[in-house]
């Protein structure tokens, strides 16, 4: 499912696709749980050429070894998979 955003979010199971307007302002989006969900795959797209959109994990996971991946241009995008245990960029 595709879901537009303009602040702070935390990305649900049935999510796929995430658009961020950061025009207003800096905003996280925090991917839910890596854990048990092997395969499943998230887009998070900045469309906005303004702030920032951060990305950050749960808990103690990370995003190919970080905790956090800034979206800072715009057009930019995030592309991630659960192995299991954490988040990889695909």
């Amino acid at each position: 499912a595709y879901v537009a955003k303009s602040s702070t979010y935390t990305v649900t199971a049935t999510d796929s696709i995430v658009e961020c307007d950061g025009s207003s302002t800096q905003f996280t989006v925090t991917l839910p749980t890596a854990v048990g969900c092997a395969g499943r795959e998230y887009t998070i797209k900045k469309v906005d050429a303004i702030n920032n959109v951060i990305v950050a994990c749960n808990g103690a996971e990370t995003i190919d070894g970080a905790a956090t991946k800034t979206l800072s241009a715009q057009w930019s995008a995030l592309h991630v998979y659960s192995n299991g245990a954490n988040w990889r960029i695909k």
